[in-house]
């Protein structure tokens, strides 16, 4: 990252660190609408039988990001060194012990910090849901603060929505495109209620290669597409 840039991040840092702290939970929104899309285990296609259940509401084996347990890492309003190193983690040329350049040489770990927490209580999740699928608005950085008390079927829906934001997703062709997130996380829970519940929940734990890394400039390209940054 050039000189500018860092400078510019850093000054945002000073300013902005008690504002992110109290940013509305309702900042942005992510709406995921009921698609009528063949393959996607939605209510317009399962309600209306144009879709054969057992074959549709099936989640196919994927790879790529991090279990909700470290993106709940994530979302602390104080946190820890092992909190910040979780962002160095994924962060393919950031170590824990790198700094900016420019004063005060905060660590990079620290100084994106509460942007990336800041972008995760920016994302809500709505699914109008119907049938025996239902509806779904969740906050993703509350649902991951709370990873603990959350039902296990909304905790991995958002940790697979999150790893799929950051890019670490390798996703079928007809998930890709503007609307594929959406149509993806629709997919998922759909099958999580109308397909085989722990059969779906074994191959999203099975997603959670944990491998998969950012660059810094990705970092700072996502945050400015989410407006945080």
């Amino acid at each position: 990252m050039d000189s500018k840039n860092t400078t510019k991040i850093e000054e945002q840092m000073k300013s902005r660190r008690g504002f992110i702290k109290k940013t509305s939970v309702a900042a942005g929104v992510s709406i995921l609408p009921a698609s009528n899309v063949w393959g996607v285990c939605n209510v317009s296609g399962v309600s209306g039988g144009s879709q054969t259940i057992n074959t549709t509401c099936v989640v196919t084996p994927f790879t790529g990001g991090y279990w909700p347990i470290h993106w709940e890492k994530l979302t602390k309003f104080s946190p820890s060194a092992a909190d910040c190193a979780a962002l160095a983690h994924i962060l393919s040329d950031v170590s824990t012990t790198d700094r900016f350049t420019t004063e005060p040489n905060a660590l990079k770990m620290e100084g994106y910090y509460p942007y990336v927490r800041a972008l995760l209580d920016k994302h809500v999740i709505q699914i109008a849901g119907g049938g025996r699928i239902p509806p779904l608005n969740v906050n993703v950085g509350n649902t991951l603060r709370n990873r603990t008390s959350v039902d296990r079927k909304i905790k991995h829906t958002v940790a697979v929505y999150v790893n799929a934001l950051f890019g670490f997703c390798q996703l079928e062709a007809q998930f890709t495109g503007k609307d594929g997130l959406a149509m993806f996380i629709e997919h998922i829970w759909g099958s999580l209620h109308e397909g085989n519940e722990s059969q779906t929940i074994s191959v999203l734990k099975s997603s959670y290669v944990s491998s998969q890394k950012i660059s810094e400039i990705g970092l700072t390209t996502i945050l400015r597409n989410s407006s945080v940054l």
